[in-house]
C-alpha cells in the first residue's frame, strides 16, 4: 500500500493526495513546484488545507481530468460527485450556527477557484503561451512552458524525468557558459 506522506503537502502531486497509484512522476511534479517557488520566492500553492491546495492547482493548472477524481481513494474528501471541490466546516464552527438543538448541520463550504495562469503567477503576461513571442520573451516562454509541463495535473500526461531533461528551455541552458549566467554580487 502506498503512503499519502510520501511528499510534503507543498509539493505533493495530485495523484498521491487523491490516493491514486504513483511512480516516479511524483518527484516531476514536485520539481515543477520547487522551480516555481525559486523564481517566485514564494509557494506555489498555497496550503493552509489540503483543499485550498487542490484548489490553487486547478487554479493555476485547470481542472482535475474526471477519471483522476473518480478513481481516487481520497477524492471524496474533497471533491462533490459532480467535480466540485469543497470542504467540511469544523464542528466548532458550526455550533453557533446550529439550528437544528446541537446537532451538526454538516455545513461544507464549496471552493470556487480562481481561475489564473502559470505565466501570471510566474510574474509573466499571462497569455505568454498563446501568442507570437518576441525574441526577448523566447527564454521567458520556455521556462513557462517548462514549469507547465512539470505541473501537468494528470500523471499519465506528465513527463517523465528523462523526458524533461529533453524540455528545449532545458537545451538551450546546457548551452550556456559561466559569463552568460549573471549571479547577484552580495
Amino acid at each position: 500500500r502506498q503512503s499519502s506522506y510520501i511528499q510534503s503537502r507543498s509539493y505533493r502531486a495530485p495523484e498521491v493526495v487523491l490516493g491514486l497509484p504513483y511512480d516516479g512522476k511524483i518527484d516531476v511534479w514536485s520539481l515543477g513546484c520547487v522551480v516555481a517557488e525559486m523564481f517566485t520566492g514564494e509557494v506555489t500553492f498555497q496550503n493552509d488545507s489540503i483543499v485550498s491546495m487542490l484548489s490553487r492547482i486547478e487554479a493555476i493548472c485547470g481542472p482535475f481530468p474526471r477519471h483522476m477524481i473518480a478513481q481516487g481513494r481520497q477524492s471524496n474528501r474533497f471533491f462533490t460527485k459532480s467535480g466540485l471541490l469543497y470542504e467540511l466546516v469544523e464542528p466548532e464552527e458550526n455550533r453557533n450556527n446550529s439550528t437544528l438543538h446541537g446537532e451538526d448541520p454538516g455545513l461544507f463550504d464549496v471552493f470556487q477557484p480562481k481561475r489564473t495562469t502559470l505565466a501570471s503567477r510566474l510574474g509573466f503576461d499571462p497569455k505568454i503561451l498563446q501568442r507570437p513571442v518576441t525574441s526577448n520573451e523566447q527564454e521567458q516562454a520556455l521556462f513557462v512552458d517548462f514549469c507547465q509541463s512539470l505541473l501537468t495535473i494528470d500523471p499519465d500526461s506528465r513527463p517523465t524525468a528523462a523526458q524533461a531533461l529533453q524540455h528545449p528551455w532545458i537545451i538551450t541552458g546546457t548551452s550556456q557558459t559561466e559569463d552568460d549566467i549573471k549571479y547577484p554580487s552580495h
